[in-house]
Order: C-alpha cells, then structure tokens, then sequence
C-alpha cells in the first residue's frame, strides 16, 4: 500500500501520540514497541486478547488509494450519516469521543477527544470532511489538552476518499461505516512487521441525534 509519511515522534509536551498517528501506516516500528509508546506496556499487542485491549487485528475494515487512480466523485451530502455525537473506547479502553456538526456549505466540521484513564483529556483532534476537487478529504490538526498544536501553523494530516458506499466512507487507510443500528466502527490501518496489513477498530455508539 502507499504508505502514510506520518511522523512517529512525540511532541516536545510528551503527550502520547493520536489514535492516527500511532497507528496508521508508515512507522516501521514492531507492534509491541508501538504499544508501549501509545500507552500500552506492550504485552497485549502480540496475544490473543489484543481484540478486547483494543490492540491490531488482520487487516478487514480499511482500503487504500491505488496508485495513480484519481479518487471517486462523491459530494458531502453522503458523509451526512455520521452528524451527531459519538462514544467508544480508545487507547487502552479510554473513553473516546467524536462528534460531527451538519455541513457548512461543502464542510463538515468535526472533533475527537481522547480521554486519559482517569477521565482527563489526552488530545483532541479538529478535523473537516469536505469537498476537494470532485470528491471527499477528511483533515485533521491535533492539539494538546493546553491547545499547543502538534502540526506547524499551515501543517495537517490528510486523508483522500477510496470508496463510498451507503452508509460507508473508505478514505486512504480510515474508515469510516455503520455498524448496525446507532453504531459506527472507525478503523485505521498502521504498519507492523507481522505478515498480514494489522488495523486498529473502534466502535464507536451514536449517543446523540440532531434536532431536525
């Protein structure tokens, strides 16, 4: 797959990297030293219980952009589905949280907290999902509880639609689809050196709905 040029280093305020910075592809790192410096002491990532820990799994959820091939037209009113609040865990089975506002224009505007294991915030994530030339782009800034930015001033994290299908939203490496009734699972794909592409799934319960 392409992979994603995602720099791997904590920040100067030593706040564990995001979700999609840890693991998304493109560190090179093994999954238990990725683990470890997620917040993680390792051990869960390579047993059999990493599942229920919220470790890697095989990789079944994400798509990737084939190379060369221009993304697919899609407009913002098929990402309307995920407007709302969203809860799950996160890292380490830490709450997590992710809400979207109903499009301004051609943008959705959204953010996702992810809290400590004492119920504090370990970052946030702002993010758009909007229309960029014919098809769909989610991207994110990521912030300190103290809202440092970890990107530089113009910097962001970006991530160009795959496939979209009623209800789903295959970006390179995230996705975004529906999971049952009043469900959502987020996946990222990250790099490993096991044989098989591992991703991250969280799932996540619609928790509020929009005023019509």
């Amino acid at each position: 797959m392409p992979r994603l040029s995602f720099s791997l280093a904590l920040h100067h305020s030593q706040v564990k990297p995001s979700i999609r910075e840890c693991f998304a592809a493109g560190s090179g790192e093994d999954t238990a030293a990725i683990g470890r410096r997620c917040g993680d002491d390792g051990k869960g990532w390579d047993s059999g219980a990493r599942a229920a820990r919220g470790g890697p799994l095989a990789a079944q959820e994400t798509r990737l952009a084939e190379e060369g091939k221009p993304a697919p037209a899609a407009t913002i009113a098929e990402a309307q589905w995920l407007v709302g609040a969203w809860s799950g865990s996160g890292i380490n089975g830490a709450e997590a949280h992710e809400g979207w506002l109903a499009a301004s224009g051609d943008t959705m505007v959204g953010t996702f907290v992810q809290e400590t294991a004492e119920g504090m915030i370990m970052f946030t994530e702002h993010m758009y999902l909007m229309e960029q030339d014919g098809s769909l782009v989610v991207k994110l800034k990521r912030l300190n509880p103290d809202l440092t930015g970890w990107e530089e001033k113009d910097g962001m994290v970006t991530f160009r639609l795959v496939h979209a299908e009623p209800c789903a939203l295959y970006f390179n490496a995230l996705t975004y689809r529906c999971d049952g009734e009043g469900g959502m699972v987020v996946a990222v794909r990250m790099k490993s050196p096991m044989p098989e592409p591992q991703e991250l799934v969280f799932r996540f319960r619609k928790v509020s709905v929009p005023a019509n």
